[in-house]
């Protein structure tokens, strides 16, 4: 390697003085002789003629830098090789560029390779396991350390989405020529073989298809405040160890020795307390505050500035907020407001609010306003609590559901489904309880999803869920995409086009709990079958061929054509078209329900030869307790084992109800509906409205982005506590705020057991996040008095929180008596009308053959009294008719007819639906001459619209029911397990 510089011919001998004035002057031969550059030998050089060269920074330096001179480098001083080191000539800057560009390509080079055994493990398995790219990372993590899960991911994503070109190809590293870069030194210095790749190039690998799933989890809502008080809590706790450890090592240096603490024993404590508490590089505590502590004799702190005098009071008023919020009685923010000043009504905390206000603040005249909080506490108060409680919009609960959405309720679906599934042969029981992940794979508890599982689901592929979704082709009441916005001028309005044309459907998808959809079924609002509207037409579609051509509906029929149809899905091989029905209301009856089950069975998609049921799980609509269905079901021939759950509560336990069924398929019908109107509005069409035969077009895109999602399928089966059967949803914090004392003590014995990472009381501490010591942090100041709980908000509260407990107890008082009294069989045939309540009630949730019979005998009871009921009706109405006939024999004016014979005739033209008959002879005339067209009925044709209608197996619940259950129901099932004691009053 060539030396820096060169000798100079200029005499060895010539004088110091010289040389300093020369570098002083700077003279024109001085720089050409920089540029040429000298022989003289390094050590005769004075040190001040180095310096002084290297603070001009003349021309020359750069062009003799990059040429480089025959100077011995070890005979240089090393205060001209640090200057030269800092200048940063050009060349080492394209040096380092070239460097980062092959660093860069030798990662992209290495992620391509790690996202290409991605898509091989997800080709060959359909999906990418759980953990096999944390694997990837730890695998990399030896050789590459800047591996991440993060970069992976990113980079899967990128080429993914977007194809991109593949990284230049890098030679082996033993071909990389060193040489060429050698006035390059970040280069030669800073990389090393494990920086730019292995010896075998790895090619990038080319996109396949978009992902569907994210292979990164976000953080959990609400993990970021809460790392935000652990830390400010750490810090406290942090400080107030460094001021009580100084303070003991300044004791005991007086005690021993009587000397003060050796110098710099302060900035010891704090570095340490900081490296074994994991603070932040930014935290440092100055000395001066430790000191200023220790004479103030104040060790501990809490914060800056003043106390609020209520702060005792807050964890009170934080629990009674928590509480009035699980009982689902949630407070506004005026209301909370209200309660803290209620609290503190001649309190001692009242007057120390008083005595603050006089010392720090400006005093209303008004005594009674002076002790009160106003707004600005309530937004401090917020800002202190802001990772305990929040002020966000509500939602709008039905009373019903907060009755049935109990943590017993819950208890029991789970119990009872998961031993019908037994009994179907769908599911098994283990010898002992496992934990489990998503997956259905046995793990340990660290890793388990859900509670400790008592079964597993053997045959995931034999169930069926199945949920109805409303859907209109008006867009009126279609609300924002993922609260998507518009641009527009200040104080305008952005306005859309929407459709108002009217026409109802329902959507009813069926999954299986293996994720895969089996089934759409599409009904219609109407009387009357219409092929077109089944088939649907899309506008935006060219016809193949002529619309004379024999041919031209099959060659145009199917999906992305001119006539699409519906979803249709495959399963096991076999094709499984769409179905359509229609109804008055476009809703679900019971014969609908019926030829659903009925074309699966006809597809023979469940193969019955192995013994095991097809297993069904519904809510509680008033279609699935009507004859039809269950004469069906119940039938030897094929059996299918339908199981309810918790009343009123399917918005948590229902997979039809779940965002990424339900809540995917309505934003999706939202989005195509508006996709549909602006291409129309483009096309500058005559009408711009949505079409009944466009139907189609809005539930094939909707269903492709909701129901048909394998893997959101599976989420939303797995966080409702079906596959695995997990019982998930027992560890939702709404549902065990409801459970009572017995219940919390008898939970394990039950069989739910709970794992530590879902406890209240587990804390997840990371390797690098801050710890701390609770002995260091300030205990919470104890209330000066009793709160006062007999007045205003404070008491509203308390009645409540009361009421809900004494709620509780009732229904812990009801499923003890369950069992005692009569029989189930006996309940059950007291029932007049059977309802998905009364059912759950009795601890039933299978729709077998003693509901069945149950309702068979209700109808038979129906149709009896509807009989009796034909036969009076139709005597009273002979003796009606005999009366009207002598009337007419008379053969007289009608104006000679008095009042009575009036009525008498007036009675048998009297349809159900006119008015009651007027008492006046001018208005009953009046009445004759209006009806007077009108024939009375033939006296054979009473009674029997009624009787054929039950005859025919007419459901006794309304068709249309679009409700569960009434409220009324589940009342008279309470009153008929436990002899009407007590329960109006809990209810």
């Amino acid at each position: 390697m060539t030396t820096m510089f060169r000798r100079s011919k200029r005499n060895s001998n010539q004088s110091i003085e010289h040389l300093q004035n020369t570098a002083k002057r700077g003279t024109k031969a001085e720089k050409l002789s920089m540029l040429r550059g000298t022989k003289k030998n390094s050590k005769k050089q004075p040190i001040e003629r180095l310096q002084n060269t290297a603070k001009r920074g003349t021309k020359a330096k750069k062009p003799s830098m990059i040429r480089g001179t025959k100077r011995d480098s070890k005979k240089q001083p090393i205060e001209r090789l640090q200057n030269t080191k800092k200048r940063g000539t050009k060349a080492e800057k394209l040096g380092t560029k070239a460097a980062k560009r092959g660093t860069k390509a030798a990662k992209l080079s290495i992620l391509s390779e790690l996202c290409c055994k991605i898509d091989q493990v997800k080709q060959s398995q359909n999906r990418v396991p759980y953990g096999f790219v944390s694997g990837l990372v730890t695998e990399s993590k030896a050789v590459f350390p800047w591996v991440t899960r993060d970069a992976i991911n990113n980079h899967y994503r990128s080429v993914h989405s977007q194809p991109q070109p593949p990284p230049p190809l890098l030679p082996p590293l033993n071909e990389i020529n060193l040489e060429d870069v050698s006035d390059c030194p970040s280069l030669t210095s800073n990389l090393t073989e494990d920086d730019i790749m292995d010896n075998t190039h790895i090619p990038l690998a080319p996109p396949t298809i978009r992902p569907t799933i994210r292979l990164k989890g976000g953080r959990a809502k609400g993990d970021t405040e809460k790392k935000k008080e652990k830390l400010a809590e750490a810090i406290v706790a942090a400080k107030n160890e460094i001021t009580k450890t100084f303070l003991m090592t300044k004791n005991i240096a007086k005690a021993t020795s009587g000397k003060r603490v050796p110098i710099g024993s302060l900035q010891t404590i704090i570095d340490d307390v900081k490296e074994r508490r994991n603070l932040p590089d930014g935290f440092n505590m100055s000395h001066w505050t430790v000191r200023k502590r220790l004479k103030r004799g104040k060790t501990f702190a809490s914060h800056r500035g003043h106390t609020s005098p209520l702060f005792s009071l807050e964890p009170a008023v934080l629990t009674t907020i928590k509480q009035m919020c699980r009982i689902r009685q949630s407070l506004t923010p005026t209301q909370g407001l209200a309660l803290v000043n209620s609290m503190i009504i001649d309190t001692d905390e009242q007057r120390q609010l008083v005595e603050w206000k006089h010392t720090n603040s400006h005093v209303n005249e008004n005594v009674a306003l002076t002790g009160q909080v106003g707004k600005g506490y309530w937004q401090l108060f917020m800002k202190r609590n802001r990772s305990k409680i929040r002020s966000t919009r509500g939602q709008k609960y039905e009373l019903d559901r907060s009755t049935w959405t109990t943590y017993a309720n819950f208890s029991d679906m789970y119990m009872h489904n998961y031993t019908e599934m037994q009994l179907a042969g769908v599911a098994e029981l283990l010898p002992t309880p496992e934990w489990m992940d998503r997956k259905g794979l046995i793990v340990e508890e660290a890793r388990a999803f859900g509670c400790k599982c008592s079964h597993r689901l053997s045959h995931p592929d034999y169930c069926v869920v199945l949920d109805e979704v409303g859907g209109n082709i008006n867009m009126k009441g279609d609300g924002h995409i993922g609260g998507e916005k518009y641009l527009c001028e200040p104080g305008v309005i952005p306005q859309q086009k929407a459709s108002r044309a009217d026409k109802h459907f329902t959507l009813l998808g069926l999954t299986l709990l293996t994720g895969e959809p089996l089934m759409c079924v599409v009904i219609f609002a109407g009387l009357r079958r219409n092929p077109q509207y089944e088939m649907g037409v899309d506008p935006r579609v060219e016809p193949v061929g002529n619309i004379d051509d024999e041919d031209y509906v099959l060659k145009n029929m199917g999906k992305g054509k001119l006539f699409p149809g519906g979803p249709s899905c495959t399963y096991r091989g076999k094709h499984i078209p769409c179905m359509c029905a229609w109804s008055p209301k476009g809703s679900m009856t019971s014969d609908i329900l019926r030829d659903i089950v009925k074309t699966l069975d006809t597809l023979d998609i469940f193969d019955r030869s192995t013994g095991i049921k097809p297993v069904l799980l519904l809510d509680g609509h008033g279609s699935r307790m009507e004859l039809p269905f269950l004469q069906y079901i119940n039938n030897p021939l094929h059996l299918w084992s339908a199981l309810i759950g918790v009343p009123y509560g399917t918005s948590m336990w229902q997979v039809g109800d779940s965002a990424e069924q339900n809540g995917a398929y309505k934003m999706a019908l939202s989005r195509i509906k508006k996709t549909l109107v602006e291409w129309k509005q483009r096309k500058m069409l005559a009408r711009l409205t949505i079409e009944v035969s466009e139907i189609m077009i809005l539930i094939n895109y909707a269903w492709d982005e909701s129901f048909a999602r394998v893997e959101t399928n599976k989420t939303a089966i797995a966080e409702r506590g079906w596959f695995p059967l997990n019982r998930k949803l027992l560890i939702d914090t709404q549902l065990r705020s409801t459970m009572t004392v017995n219940e919390q003590r008898d939970e394990r014995t039950n069989g739910v057991i709970v794992p530590y990472h879902a406890t209240d009381n587990y804390v997840e501490i990371a390797d690098n996040e801050p710890t701390l010591d609770l002995q260091y942090l300030p205990l919470p100041p104890l209330p000066a008095s009793r709160p006062n709980l007999q007045s205003g908000m404070s008491a509203f509260c308390l009645d409540a929180i009361v009421q809900n407990q004494d709620l509780m107890d009732a229904r812990e008082r009801i499923r003890r008596n369950r069992e005692e009294g009569e029989s189930v069989s006996d309940k059950l045939k007291a029932i007049k009308k059977m309802t998905a309540a009364k059912m759950f009630l009795l601890g039933k949730t299978r729709l077998g053959e003693d509901i069945r019979d149950s309702v068979q005998a209700n109808y038979d009871k129906h149709v009896q009294a509807a009989a009796a009921k034909s036969v009076k009706d139709a005597a009273a109405y002979r003796i009606i008719m005999a009366n009207y006939n002598s009337v007419i024999a008379l053969n007289k004016d009608p104006l000679s007819w008095n009042i009575s014979q009036l009525k008498q005739v007036l009675k048998a033209l009297k349809t159900k639906d006119d008015t009651a008959m007027p008492a006046k002879k001018t208005d009953l005339y009046n009445r004759y001459i209006s009806w007077q067209t009108r024939r009375p009925r033939p006296v054979e044709n009473i009674g029997q619209q009624e009787t054929a209608q039950l005859e025919e197996g007419a459901a006794l619940v309304p068709p249309e029911d679009d409700g569960n259950e009434d409220e009324e129901d589940g009342i008279e099932a309470m009153l008929l397990l436990n002899g009407g004691a007590g329960v109006l009053a809990v209810l």
